[in-house]
């Protein structure tokens, strides 16, 4: 399993995420940057729309673990999804998720996805 996180890169795993998202809810997933403060530079702020191109919903994605700001494993909130699963990249080693790190992240868009649609 460890030979799988050569390919779970964080990228590609949102990419993962928003393309089977878009393909099982006909919905389209970009970034929303400058149309909300964020608290961090590795926070990314989305916005959802819907077939028709209206905007339907917005949350943001943080992706790497705080543990003095923020609490401990992966979790979601009931108004803003917040992921925070993985350890932050160095200027030596990407940030490559385990399997169940992608897991996590998967599972946790699907309770977000939930509130917002």
């Amino acid at each position: 399993m460890e030979e799988l996180r050569l390919y779970s890169s964080l990228q590609n795993v949102i990419d993962g995420l928003l393309k089977l998202t878009r393909k099982l809810f006909n919905i389209d997933i970009e970034p929303a940057d400058g149309e909300a403060p964020v608290w961090s530079k590795d926070v990314c702020f989305y916005k959802i729309k819907d077939c028709s191109g209206s905007t339907i919903a917005y949350f943001y994605f943080d992706p790497y673990s705080c543990p003095s700001e923020k609490r401990g494993g992966a979790w979601m909130d009931v108004v803003v999804g917040r992921t925070c699963v993985m350890t932050p990249p160095t200027q030596d080693k990407p940030s490559l998720m385990t399997i169940r790190e992608v897991e996590a992240v998967f599972h946790e868009f699907g309770h977000a996805l939930q509130h917002m649609l």
